[in-house]
């Protein structure tokens, strides 16, 4: 049984004075300020605690960002031209200094209770730490006493405080735990490298710039090996002679579908012409437990199924050509009845400016399959086989005749078609807003529409609320903690899409999406045009649906969609009722969107402690009929008129201006 309905109270939201006022759709709902600069975080769904690394610690926090656990990691007694110590028979003649350890990597492995740290000293080397406390090894790696230990095993991550590294867990229809790892190369020729006298480098420049490795905690000799043989196979590694002409910068891993998709930049190309877009997608198929379709007992092999192509956001010499952050996202499409997968991503300028640009999944499908044929029916300038990597086959593409490619060959490569692949053709994209200092950026599809937000370099925090064509309904923006700049990776709470976790520089925040209650009226909960707002009419208050009691039922909440329109309404039959009329009811017709009241238990007050029963006699939808008994003639106070000072009647408690 519905709550019962007092009608002065619904009338009283119908008829309440219009007091919107500025202030944010975003609050600050707890926040942990750390001592040292943070490196990266990750939330876990099920416990909701929040692994936050910084240079030189790693924590442990609960869901109110409390902290439960921290562990320290640096510095350490470290060189870079030496190997990791954990090389068995490894010494090393240069010396070694205090070093801080910068967090390049942490994922979380809930299947194996395993959180990956990964950090920059040691040559990049990664711990395996306890889920359920990070302070403790789940895994000694390298095992004590093994001697067949090789630096590929051990140098996984960037090994310097400003080089990139990316990273996504997968398990493989075998049923194979594997880590994917992108990571800036480091080594001689770079800007990274120490300089001296000679060019050597005791890692044996032998770490790629994106793998596959092993992550099988029960399999500890083949851990953080390629996984398989020939190892060749599962690496993307720029051959030395070219590796100037190659810096990755990498951005960001993340999986859609059955694809790994790793965004990054070639700085190489920086500097040369401000036009030219450097900011790159690469694709590859993975083998995860689910695949399209199965290819026996071996892995799919990672330089088969590579594919990169540019992104562009911008054009006619507008073009904003260095990728800072991406997020997937499923979109509603114009038509409201089907939803389209998106990607997003902000990008930047030499000149701080910056843009928001978005591109369709399926369009970035539609352009690999595309430059595989071409790739295979006939010389393409579009495409190039990347003759860089150790299993490049050739600069430019052969024709194979009338080669008719499957599907599957299609989207993922195969072993007797060239690969990997780089398609010269960017995916274009017009911005949807441009603004200074952008850095981050992470979407939500929130009943319908499709709400983002921004990070900026100053400590904002953006709120865009986009309509079905994409262009902005509204905004606001939010001021962050010392204005310290937000990391590129902000993620929405696992169990409540309503709180946003952002990083800043110095401190890790779980962040409300909306503040709805700062609008007192409905006109002004519906005119906000804020997506996650909406009027809850049986509590006349704007919330957030999940925050009204009966937000579910039928027209218990009006959302941004309906429109102020649908905000109820009230008309009263007779309009004006004279104390000596013989009048026993007064009828009131409720338009809007009000719960079907049938059923209900509907009060009209009279003041504190006075009511009648009303009567609901019909309900056409959003229209609803009811009549209201008048309480008997003397309960009523007389309202005694005075003479006001410029000859009019007024009543008697108000006075002369």
């Amino acid at each position: 049984m519905p709550p019962s309905i007092e009608i002065a109270v619904l009338l009283l939201g119908v008829l309440a004075l219009e007091t919107r006022r500025s202030a944010s759709a975003l609050h600050i709902q707890q926040a942990f300020p750390s001592p040292n600069h943070t490196n990266n975080f990750v939330v876990d769904p099920v416990s909701r605690k929040v692994y936050l690394a910084t240079v030189n610690s790693v924590y442990q926090l609960n869901g109110t960002l409390s902290v439960e656990v921290e562990k320290r990691t640096g510095p350490v007694e470290d060189n870079l031209l030496c190997h990791a110590p954990q090389l068995p028979q490894a010494p090393c003649e240069h010396p070694k200094s205090l070093t801080d350890n910068y967090n390049k990597l942490l994922k979380l492995d809930r299947e194996q209770g395993v959180v990956v740290v990964c950090g920059s000293v040691y040559q990049g080397f990664c711990e395996l730490r306890k889920m359920e406390n990070i302070s403790e090894i789940a895994v000694e790696f390298p095992p004590q006493g093994e001697k067949t230990v090789f630096p590929s095993m051990l140098n996984i991550a960037a090994n310097h405080p400003n080089a990139s590294t990316v990273g996504l867990i997968f398990k493989s229809h075998g049923g194979n735990t594997r880590l994917l790892v992108g990571a800036t190369y480091t080594g001689a020729g770079t800007q990274f490298f120490p300089k001296n006298h000679s060019k050597e480098d005791l890692r044996f420049e032998n770490t790629p710039e994106i793998a596959i490795r092993s992550l099988n905690i029960k399999d500890l000799s083949r851990l953080f090996t390629y996984d398989i043989n020939p190892s060749e196979d599962n690496v993307f590694k720029i051959k030395q002679e070219v590796k100037t002409k190659n810096k990755l910068n990498f951005v960001h891993a993340f999986i859609q579908k059955t694809y790994s998709y790793i965004a990054f930049n070639n700085d190489a190309k920086m500097g040369h012409k401000e036009s030219q877009p450097n900011s790159i997608l690469a694709r590859i198929c993975l083998d995860t437990e689910n695949p399209r379709k199965s290819t026996g007992p071996e892995s799919r092999k990672l330089t088969e199924s590579y594919i990169q192509m540019p992104l562009q956001c911008g054009f006619n010499g507008n073009i904003y050509n260095r990728l800072l952050s991406v997020y997937p996202a499923e979109i509603q499409s114009e038509d409201g009845q089907s939803s389209e997968p998106y990607l997003f991503g902000v990008f930047s300028k030499a000149d701080r400016k910056s843009a928001l640009c978005a591109f369709k999944f399926g369009d970035i499908e539609e352009q690999i399959r595309q430059g595989r044929r071409n790739c295979s029916n006939s010389p393409s300038s579009d495409v190039q086989v990347l003759d860089s990597v150790i299993q490049g086959s050739g600069a430019a593409c052969i024709q194979k005749g009338n080669l008719v490619l499957q599907p599957e060959q299609l989207d993922c490569g195969a072993a007797h078609l060239q690969h990997p692949l780089a398609l010269r053709r960017s995916l274009r994209a017009t911005p949807l807003t441009e603004y200074p200092g952008l850095t981050s950026v992470s979407v939500d599809n929130v009943h319908n529409h499709t709400v983002v937000f921004l990070g900026t370099s100053n400590g904002r925090l953006r709120k865009l609320t986009l309509l079905a064509n994409m262009t902005i309904a509204n905004q606001w923006t939010l001021k962050l903690p010392a204005s310290e700049a937000v990391h590129h990776i902000m993620t929405f709470d696992p169990n409540d899409s309503n709180f946003l976790y952002v990083m800043t520089s110095h401190h890790m925040l779980r962040v409300k999406v909306a503040q709805c209650d700062q609008w007192r009226s409905c006109g002004d909960c519906l005119g906000a045009r804020d997506a996650h707002c909406g009027w809850c009419t049986l509590e006349n208050r704007c919330t957030i649906q999940e925050e009204c009691a009966q937000g579910l039922l039928a027209r218990s909440w009006i959302s941004m969609s309906e429109g102020p329109q649908q905000c109820p309404s009230m008309t009263l039959t007779p309009p004006e009722i004279s104390i000596a009329a013989d009048i026993k009811d007064v009828g009131i017709l409720i338009n809007g969107s009000v719960p079907d009241l049938i059923g209900s238990r509907v009060e009209c007050e009279y003041g504190p402690g006075v009511s009648t029963a009303a009567t609901v006699h019909l309900d056409y939808g959003p229209a609803q009929i009811q009549t209201c008994p008048l309480l008997p003639r003397e309960n009523y106070q007389p309202i005694l008129p005075v003479l006001n000072c410029w000859g009019q009647i007024k009543p008697k408690d108000k006075r002369c201006q």
